[in-house]
């Protein structure tokens, strides 16, 4: 099943990188000790939610138990490790010690902003008159593509098994 972890990109680099999920807590009687995620792009989230980073989403494939029906009220301590908990629309949540064999990042989604972030444009580019957009619209499409590259050179190791710790 895939579920959705918004992030920035700084932090979904490193899970990707380390191929560690460091979560908030990791107090089993904590609610929060694990990866918080959503179990659709689509649907009723609970827009009163306060996201710490944002820029990202990292996708993730959860090959382990689910239980669809959880109780909101559930604490980790009392949740099998290897199960991914579907807490209604607002919430999947896999609590620390899962096993990573069931935990595989897939893809990061991210919008303009983060790709202005990282594009290196060459050093005449800023000097470039707007009268000339095209000409620099080239230029961002060219190194846009470079940025695009660099993510699907990085999700090409079909391996990337997440430890949630």
């Amino acid at each position: 099943m895939l579920i959705y972890h918004f992030t920035d990109l700084k932090s979904a680099l490193n899970i990707v990188h380390s191929k560690t999920f460091r979560a908030y807590s990791s107090n089993i009687y904590n609610g929060d000790s694990g990866l918080n995620s959503f179990p659709t792009l689509k649907g009723n989230f609970n827009y009163g939610q306060n996201f710490n980073k944002e820029g990202v989403i990292l996708v993730f494939d959860w090959t382990g138990n689910i239980d669809k029906n959880a109780s909101i009220y559930m604490y980790t301590d009392t949740m099998d490790r290897n199960t991914m908990y579907i807490q209604g629309a607002w919430r999947s949540f896999i609590p620390v010690n899962a096993d990573s064999k069931y935990l595989k990042a897939i893809k990061i989604i991210y919008d303009a902003s983060v790709i202005n972030e990282l594009i290196e444009y060459p050093f005449y580019y800023h000097f470039i008159p707007n009268f000339f957009r095209n000409f620099k619209s080239k230029i961002y499409e060219k190194c846009k593509l470079e940025v695009d590259n660099q993510f699907i050179e990085l999700f090409k190791d079909k391996n990337i098994h997440i430890s949630v710790i």
